[in-house]
């Protein structure tokens, strides 16, 4: 169905998508639709009318390929506060923070911040909706946002300011840093005490909350030195606004 609503351009990597992710999950919860190794599915389960999109929509002619060449690691949706931050598409390991500032915003316990890294599915900090109007349809205000070429990236919105550090100058393999409303070191799911690290620092009248990820376990240490926070090689600021990287990667190249 999601074939039908999307740019010719980005089809075959939304085709590598479906077979390296969705697909091998339908395996596992439909497995009488498979009988064979080579079966497919098209997404034809649950709704009669699926086999239909699956016919007119399907790119049967396109050859899947990784989306590290049509799509952009950040993504951001500056009308609703939904933005996205992946380091790569490789697999269960890879890092994905999808920092949500508007959208839904009538959950009991809506997840505004999730962290999926190193199989861990965790949730971090406090993140609250920040739109006008009708909160379930109302219009996200973000004041600043900066994506880069490597899937990190700086947004800020209500009072916190969220940045997202892929660079690896720290040492760590990803790096989660938090000021305003949203810092709090609450790490929701079942982190692996071994493979993330969460820091409180401050500097310059500013409380910094940091989450490091380390597939190896080796997390460096966050220092304060004047109004910066220093992780590694990494040096870390805030303009009163929002946060500042030392060490960050061009913006994308892709088109958003």
């Amino acid at each position: 169905q999601g074939f039908g609503a999307i740019q010719e351009s980005r089809k075959p990597a939304m085709l590598w998508v479906y077979n390296q992710f969705v697909e091998p999950l339908e395996r596992q919860q439909y497995p009488e639709a498979f009988p064979t190794a080579d079966s497919k599915s098209f997404d034809t389960f649950n709704y009669p009318h699926r086999p239909m999109y699956a016919m007119v929509n399907w790119p049967f002619d396109e050859k899947p390929e990784n989306p590290e060449k049509s799509l952009p690691r950040a993504v951001g949706d500056m009308h609703y506060g939904q933005f996205i931050f992946r380091n790569r598409w490789q697999d269960k390991d890879d890092t994905i923070v999808a920092v949500l500032f508007g959208g839904r915003t009538t959950d009991k316990d809506p997840r505004r911040m999730m962290v999926w890294s190193l199989s861990q599915q965790l949730t971090f900090g406090n993140v609250t909706p920040v739109t006008t109007g009708t909160p379930k349809i109302g219009q996200a205000v973000i004041d600043y946002w900066r994506p880069a070429e490597d899937g990190s990236g700086i947004v800020s919105a209500g009072g916190s300011s969220i940045a997202v550090d892929y660079s690896q100058a720290s040492g760590a393999d990803a790096v989660i840093i938090m000021v305003g409303k949203a810092a709090t070191d609450r790490l929701g799911g079942k982190p692996d005490s071994n493979k993330t690290k969460v820091q409180t620092v401050e500097a310059g009248g500013t409380k910094f909350q940091i989450l490091t990820l380390c597939a190896e376990g080796k997390h460096p240490v966050a220092k304060a030195e004047g109004t910066q926070i220093i992780l590694g090689s990494q040096k870390i600021s805030f303009d009163g606004k929002n946060i500042n990287l030392a060490t960050m990667a061009e913006p994308p190249k892709i088109k958003q």
